[in-house]
């Protein structure tokens, strides 16, 4: 049985994936060339994930440079295969 505290739960996690969206989004907006404005959206997600790093590593009491390398690292690695696969 779901209870309002579940809707809200799901509602914060909603809203939290919608709002990370965006940064990567509005380089499409501005840049006419699609595979720049691609890039340079890659480069914000990876800015995204190393700030989102180090801030947990402050919360968490872990070194930050070593927690920003790991959040970074799947990413790097994704954009490198798309980037191989033709993407």
């Amino acid at each position: 049985m779901l209870t309002p505290v579940d809707l809200l739960g799901g509602g914060g996690v909603f809203l939290l994936v919608v709002l990370s969206c965006i940064p990567l989004l509005i380089p499409f907006l501005f840049i006419q060339d699609l595979l720049r404005a691609l890039r340079f959206s890659n480069a914000v997600a990876i800015v995204m994930l190393s700030v989102g790093g180090v801030s947990l590593a402050q919360y968490s009491g872990s070194p930050k440079l070593r927690t920003g390398i790991i959040m970074v690292a799947p990413g790097v690695s994704m954009v490198g295969t798309t980037i191989a696969l033709g993407g």
